[in-house]
């Protein structure tokens, strides 16, 4: 296909899964970057026509030796949590801005950027979706006539390696009859990962996205106390056993966000829910809907976690 690609922020969940889908599609070269080394990347390490780079942080002069000759960038640059040292607007909006000054100096054909649903420079109610909104809004605004842009803002991801639908399985199989379930009646529109990365594959060359910021939105609306209750069904076919919910009310799971963050644990933050208080929006301009629904992947995905932390007992007793 005769394509360069280069995948920014590769670290993450959505990176490693585009690299190992792009390397089956025998483009020429991808090359996959990141500021941090994870034990994901050796994986990645073996894939046909992959290049893996790990480099200290993201600047100009960083930008400037990744992004020669690239034909697509795909920028997967993203943080949950913010600290002293990573802070979201620095992360997301930041970055970009150095992006596109790179981008418009070497007039580079396409950029493909990922937001995320209810991202908003002015009226979303997270640090998060804010900052993620001034990127989108910088890039569409700031990138020159010579590059197409796209940007897609999905909601939830979901697959196996994911930090979300793997965490709510592991409080539910660890524990022994009651399992929590903080902010319950908040509502997302969860995607499986190879849906999501089908989207951004196609959209590589279709004309149709061009210049376009797009949402993209799961097939069906859950609260997180419906994801927990399908994990927890599907668990009493593995096992055999029975477990009830325990719904945490708003005002004590922001309280548990609050001490969360006191104790730098990164599971759950102040900010995660608020981010979590808006519900998916079906009515806005240019959206996508994938079709694989979260119960339709349950099944392999806790058997695949299951037997990951079964492999990681035995792993310390040896």
């Amino acid at each position: 296909m005769g394509k360069k690609i280069l995948i920014l922020g590769g670290n993450g969940f959505l990176g490693r899964s585009l690299a190992i889908k792009i390397s089956k599609l025998h483009y020429d070269y991808t090359i996959f970057a990141t500021s941090r080394k994870s034990v994901w990347n050796s994986d990645l390490k073996i894939l046909p026509n992959v290049t893996l780079l790990t480099f200290p942080s993201y600047n100009a002069n960083t930008l400037k030796q990744l992004l020669q000759e690239v034909d697509i960038v795909i920028n997967c640059i993203g943080i949950l949590n913010q600290t002293k040292k990573a802070l979201f607007r620095d992360v997301h909006s930041g970055i970009v801005r150095m992006l596109v000054e790179q981008i418009n100096t070497l007039q580079l054909p396409r950029i493909i950027h990922i937001s995320a649903h209810h991202a908003d420079a002015n009226a979303a109610a997270s640090r998060y979706l804010r900052s993620k909104g001034e990127s989108e809004m910088y890039l569409h605004t700031y990138c020159n006539e010579y590059t197409n842009c796209t940007t897609f803002k999905p909601s939830l991801l979901y697959g196996f390696g994911d930090s979300s639908i793997s965490t709510f399985a592991s409080i539910v199989r660890l524990s022994p009859y009651f399992y929590p379930v903080i902010s319950p009646h908040s509502i997302i529109a969860p995607i499986y990962i190879n849906d999501f990365t089908s989207l951004i594959i196609d959209s590589f060359e279709d004309y149709s996205t061009y210049g376009k910021i797009i949402d993209v939105l799961g097939p069906e609306d859950l609260s997180l106390l419906q994801i927990h209750q399908l994990i927890e069904r599907q668990y009493l076919l593995f096992l055999g056993k029975r477990r009830s919910a325990i719904t945490i009310p708003r005002w004590i799971s922001y309280l548990i966000g609050f001490l969360s963050e006191l104790t730098h644990n990164t599971t759950l933050s102040v900010d995660m829910l608020r981010s979590l208080e808006h519900s998916p929006d079906r009515s806005v301009k240019n959206l996508k809907t994938t079709s694989t629904k979260l119960e339709h992947m349950l099944p392999t995905l806790l058997g695949l976690i299951t037997q990951m932390g079964e492999y990681s007992q035995f792993r310390k007793l040896g």
